[in-house]
């Protein structure tokens, strides 16, 4: 099954977001996706949940759950990024912290991945 990355962001300290449009069941912790066009190959850390929107985000029993806590400032911000977030889940789009194996590289936006078996 194919995974596409809708986008991906470098994080200091902390390792690669990756917004990934994946329609199985969950992406475990340890999984290791591989890129199509670069042959790059990156470990699944965890999900990322937040907390403005936990209770309502969907999730999978497999799945190793990353609690993620932001302020928002105004208020009305964190209405938008829990509906943003919901419609994406909708649509089969969550976001998972991830690591680069033997590369430094990010997924690129649109790149196509696949689970390494």
């Amino acid at each position: 099954m194919q995974i596409e990355v809708i986008n991906s962001w470098i994080i200091q300290g902390q390792g690669i977001i990756a917004e990934l449009k994946y329609l199985g069941a969950g992406l475990e912790k340890g999984t290791r996706l591989i890129s199509d066009q670069s042959d790059n190959e990156w470990i699944v850390k965890g999900r990322l949940i937040f907390d403005h929107i936990a209770d309502n985000q969907k999730k999978f029993h497999n799945e190793t759950e990353i609690s993620m806590h932001f302020d928002f400032n105004p208020k009305e911000n964190e209405d938008a990024s829990g509906k943003r977030l919901l419609e994406n889940e909708s649509q089969g789009i969550y976001q998972y912290l991830i690591e680069p194996n033997d590369h430094n590289e990010k997924p690129k936006q649109f790149e196509m991945l696949k689970i390494k078996k």
